[in-house]
Order: structure tokens, then C-alpha cells, then sequence
């Protein structure tokens, strides 16, 4: 069950990505919050991934340091995905803090 669950996730990911679709993602916030319990890390990183494609980058963020806190490969790993790039849009400008826009690129 628990592979299933993590592969799960992987699965709507792509999904969601190649569609851009908030329910999809929604889906994805879903079942990662599900695996919580048994994948703490991966979990988490699903979850950044689905915050930052909704534009709520104070929760990906968080997401993110929680899944780096379980393990720091995650770090390495986000700073080099694609799927990561919403939540470092707009990097070292002023309005930062706000919203992530929607990714055109992936």
C-alpha cells in the first residue's frame, strides 16, 4: 500500500503538470497528506510541488524545509527539478513573497 500511495503521487504529479489543472493538484494534496504518516519527506516535497504549481508559496516553502528537515537530499533535489521552478520564480525580487505565478514551462 505504502508504494502504492508514493507512486500514487508521482503519477498525478505528471499529470497535473502536463495539464495544469488546480483539481488535479488538489488530488495531489490529497494522497500526499495521506502518506504523511509512512513518507514523511516525499510527502512533504509532493506537497511543495503542488503549492508552488497553485501559487501559495508560503506553504510550498514550508513543505519544502519540512521535507529538507527529514532528509537534506531534498534540498539538492529541488534546486535542480523542474517541477520546483514556480517556487523560484521571481527569486531576488522585492515582491518575492507573493504569489508564484503559473508556470508556462516545465
Amino acid at each position: 500500500k505504502d508504494i502504492f500511495a508514493l507512486r500514487g503521487i508521482f503519477v498525478f504529479n505528471q499529470y497535473a503538470l502536463v495539464n495544469e489543472e488546480e483539481s488535479i493538484w488538489s488530488a495531489v494534496i490529497s494522497l500526499a497528506s495521506e502518506t504523511m504518516s509512512f513518507a514523511p519527506g516525499s510527502a512533504n516535497y509532493g506537497l511543495s510541488i503542488a503549492y508552488a504549481h497553485l501559487g501559495d508559496r508560503y506553504r510550498a516553502e514550508s513543505h519544502l524545509a519540512q521535507a529538507i528537515a527529514v532528509n537534506p537530499k531534498f534540498l539538492a533535489q529541488a534546486l535542480r527539478d523542474p517541477d520546483m521552478r514556480p517556487l523560484w520564480e521571481g527569486a531576488g525580487s522585492p515582491y518575492y513573497a507573493g504569489r508564484v505565478p503559473k508556470s508556462h514551462i516545465h
